[in-house]
């Protein structure tokens, strides 16, 4: 396995991620105030969907390249850098929101 590759394209996809996230809020709404969390979003809005769009695109892309790029046990490592990529993902987004407030 190449585990160098995987962990480099997961990183690399979840840091892509959780900076596309924060240019889609900051620069389609204005302020991280409006982040799915506030108080504005009573009800299912379009809007929180932003929260998961990258992470699913990067994933899924990051698989894709490590799916291509490998000659031998192909999904194993493509599945294994789509799951690295949505912990790193997710651990990303809990960090932000406990830092920020």
């Amino acid at each position: 396995m190449r585990f160098k590759l995987i962990l480099l394209t997961s990183l690399i996809a979840a840091i892509v991620g959780v900076l596309s996230i924060g240019l889609l809020i900051l620069g389609g709404l204005g302020s991280i105030d409006y982040a799915p969390e506030s108080p504005a979003f009573n009800s299912f809005h379009w809007i929180e969907l932003l929260w998961f769009l990258p992470l699913f695109l990067t994933a899924l892309f990051a698989g894709i390249f490590v799916y291509r790029h490998t000659a031998i046990r192909r999904k194993l490592q493509g599945s294994i850098t789509a799951a690295l990529v949505s912990v790193y993902y997710l651990a990303a987004i809990i960090l932000l929101k406990l830092t920020l407030g």
